[in-house]
């Protein structure tokens, strides 16, 4: 578009020339020039740009607005309707809007029209033209003003484009927010906790399916209702019902922030569960509580695991004290008991002292039967696992538990029974205990059963052990059964209710039963009796392994035996049980001697045929470490183990372990003779 230079606008041909008016309107215009310093001293002042035309969109006067933004100055204005830089269609426009102005005498608003500047550039202007009347009233003149609007309509559009952009980003946080409430929703309803929000009064408004399940009522029927109708509470430990300040403290606040509550949950017609309530403030925007909302979780199982640890610490309390008795005890008792069975074995079988010995020899075994159960307790005590079957054992340990006893015995068996891997000798000590338990119940008679069976465990059974496949025996009797209040103590040690025994027959059991995997229960509904369930992990194995066949022993050998043992006593003993049996003897009181010994017997000509190595001499090195250090002089050496005590499961492991045998004290000299017998 081709500009118009100011200074040359008075010398070039008006694209639109001014038209000629009549004598009364050119006087008006002239009227109004000779007021023009009035004029033009008030609107050359003002940024609007002022346009005063005549009839015919003839210019008369224009502001200094207006002529800076043409880039002219009047005269040469008044030579055109308007500038040549402009858009034809807008000039065009403009005539039209003058005419319209001038002929009906009324205002016109034009809200936007674009007006172009002397440099090219094109802004937007809203423009208000008015009629300018006489005495009569009749139109004379046109003003226009109009006020540059390029500013503010950029500014309503960033606006409008920010408006547009916020309105999206609002929907597209709404979807989120949908769609995060549809997911929490989903989470809600899918919690196995229980979830109930409810308002300022204490009125239940929303349950989660869980919480139903709690309760046994449906959201639709609680809503509305206060939440001590729905929850109702009883002391964990008294079974008294709770009032609302347990759950809520008086006062205006509904809940303390994070406050838990452990009791009994009654629902509508089923049986308590055991729960946690967490009760937490629903705060609004301006610090008020609005509400609250509870959190109720099942800690049944939470329970039974926090007993079963107590329970544990308390087994290894006494495994830690009962491993410290049953190390010395048991050396005592082997030398007493070894000394009785060589001085039986020096007499003569009509000896009148035989008696003597003998019932000190039956006190001597009794008393190792003390010490095993307090082994039970200690880690020395772990299991010597096989692959049983344990119909027969466990069917044996309840007969003869009930021998002589009033109380008659069922048993209960429906299908072949999975092998287990367990301590036979162990297991049959804790069914012995559990059916005695039963015989003492029932004084005057009565009726013990005894079920066995295999089961497959879920999640769903509750039990702190793995799923899986268990073998499970069952032991009911018909006695008075044990009060509830004792129930959580019935395996604790030395707790009894009875006027004899230890206190310690359920305590082995539940010390045998979890080192063998598995888990034992009681129950005791009123009137109806105790009933223990033990469930022992089933073996893989299908068929028992028989042991191969040993070649016969040479009786008439003598061996070269090397024995390990740091008490004295123990020493001369069993030296002199070797010594009776045929065999010859040394005696070592540490592993730097054992170890000198058994290197100066190798390079000799009588290396050793056996080694007796004690697992647990205080001061010195572990039996284990004497072993190793033995087998790297010669690997083929056989050992045997024995001790008191011992935390190795080479004593229990010692097959698996290339050991040739292990004896555990006291023992006599038959069972060395059995012992050497079998190597």
């Amino acid at each position: 578009m081709q500009q118009l230079d100011p200074r040359d606008a008075a010398r070039r041909t008006p694209s639109a020339p001014a038209p000629a008016t009549n004598p009364d309107t050119k006087a008006w215009e002239n009227k109004f020039l000779d007021q023009k310093e009035v004029y033009q001293q008030i609107l050359d002042a003002i940024d609007d740009m002022v346009l005063v035309k005549g009839e015919r969109s003839r210019i008369v006067w224009a502001n200094r607005a207006f002529r800076d933004y043409y880039g002219m100055s009047n005269e040469q204005l008044r030579q055109i309707i308007d500038a040549p830089f402009n858009e034809a269609e807008n000039t065009k426009q403009y005539v039209i809007d003058d005419r319209q102005v001038y002929t009906t005498g009324q205002t016109l608003n034009i809200p936007a029209e674009k007006v172009t500047r002397h440099d090219g550039i094109v802004q937007v202007f809203n423009t208000v033209k008015s009629p300018l009347r006489d005495l009569e009233g009749r139109t004379r003149l046109t003003v226009g003003v109009s006020r540059n609007i390029t500013a503010k309509n950029e500014i309503e559009e960033q606006l409008a484009h920010y408006r547009e952009h916020l309105e999206h980003l609002v929907d597209e946080r709404t979807g989120e927010l949908r769609t995060l409430s549809g997911r929490l929703q989903t989470i809600i309803q899918s919690l196995v906790e229980g979830i109930i929000a409810v308002d300022a009064a204490g009125r239940v408004t929303i349950m989660n399916p869980a919480a139903e399940s709690f309760t046994g009522w449906s959201c639709e029927k609680a809503a509305g209702h206060d939440i001590h109708e729905i929850l109702r509470l009883e002391d964990e430990k008294t079974r008294q019902a709770l009032p609302p300040s347990a759950l809520f403290p008086p006062g205006d606040v509904p809940a303390r922030p994070g406050s838990r509550l452990a009791a009994w949950l009654q629902p509508q017609e089923r049986a308590a569960r055991l729960v946690s309530v967490n009760a937490s403030c629903l705060v609004n925007e301006a610090g008020a509580v609005g509400g609250s909302v509870l959190i109720i979780r099942d800690i049944s199982i939470e329970r039974k695991i926090e007993d079963q640890n107590l329970r544990n610490q308390k087994l290894e309390s006494l495994g830690l004290l009962a491993g410290g008795i049953a190390h010395d005890f048991n050396n005592l008792l082997m030398v007493i008991l070894g000394n009785i069975s060589l001085a039986r074995h020096e007499l003569p079988a009509d000896s009148p002292i035989n008696a003597a010995l003998e019932s000190a020899e039956g006190a001597c075994h009794r008393a190792r039967g003390l010490s095993r159960q307090l082994l039970t307790f200690a880690q020395g005590g772990a299991p010597v696992k096989k692959t049983l079957n344990v119909e027969a054992p466990v069917r044996e340990a309840a007969e003869l538990a009930l021998r002589g006893s009033p109380a008659a015995l069922e048993v209960q068996i429906t299908r072949p029974l999975d092998f287990i891997e367990a301590d036979e000798g162990q297991l049959v000590q804790a069914v012995n205990n559990l059916v005695l338990n039963a015989k003492q119940a029932m004084p005057d008679g009565g009726r013990v059963v005894l079920s066995l069976d295999n089961v497959l465990l879920t999640e769903a059974d509750h039990l702190p052990i793995p799923p899986g496949r268990y073998v499970r025996i069952t032991i009911q009797d018909t006695g008075a059964g044990i009060p509830p209040r004792h129930l959580s103590r019935i395996f604790d040690p030395y707790f009894t209710t009875k006027g004899t025994g230890s206190g310690l027959g359920l305590t082995s059991v539940h010390s045998i039963v979890t080192r063998h995997g598995g888990h034992v229960t009681v129950a005791s509904p009123p009137g109806s009796g105790a009933c223990f369930t033990i469930h022992l992990p089933a073996s893989s194995k299908t068929v028992i392994e028989q042991p191969a066949a040993r070649p016969p022993a040479e009786s008439n050998r003598v061996l070269e035996v090397l024995a390990l043992d740091d008490d004295p006593a123990v020493r001369e003993v069993f030296k002199t049980m070797l010594a009776k049996l045929g065999h010859r003897a040394t005696i070592a009181a540490t592993s730097d001697g054992a170890l000198a010994e058994f290197t100066r017997a190798r390079s000799g000509s009588r290396p050793f045929d056996l080694v007796f190595v004690d697992l647990t001499m205080p001061g010195d090195l572990p039996g284990e470490e004497v072993i190793r250090k033995l087998r790297a002089i010669d690997p083929a050496a056989r050992i045997v183990v024995m001790t008191g005590y011992s935390t190795s499961a080479m004593l229990a492991n010692h097959r698996d372990l290339g050991l040739a045998g292990a004896l555990a004290k006291p023992f006599d000299v038959q069972a060395v003779r059995e012992l050497l017998a079998s190597v």
